[in-house]
């Protein structure tokens, strides 16, 4: 997975974070009520060449994020639901 950075994002202390600790856990929403779940080793690129690869209207992001994935799975949202997010 790869997640850019743009001029307009600022977030510092969580790439300061991944520089001391490059363990992650991301959690995102499907439309079929269920979360997917990853977790994995993460590393920020800035070479011109991976920042290329991204441009948007010929502007390059600032770094790129990649999570390389050790475990990945579903799990229902029960919970979310529960709590109305």
């Amino acid at each position: 997975m790869n997640f850019t950075r743009s001029a307009r994002d600022q977030p510092a202390d969580s790439l300061r974070n991944i520089l001391t600790d490059p363990r992650v856990a991301y959690c995102s929403w499907c439309r079929s009520n269920e979360t997917l779940r990853v977790n994995g080793i993460a590393e920020i690129l800035e070479s011109p060449d991976h920042l290329a690869r991204f441009a948007v209207a010929g502007q390059p992001p600032k770094s790129i994020l990649r999570i390389t994935a050790n475990t990945v799975f579903f799990q229902c949202s029960r919970a979310v639901i529960r709590a109305g997010l």
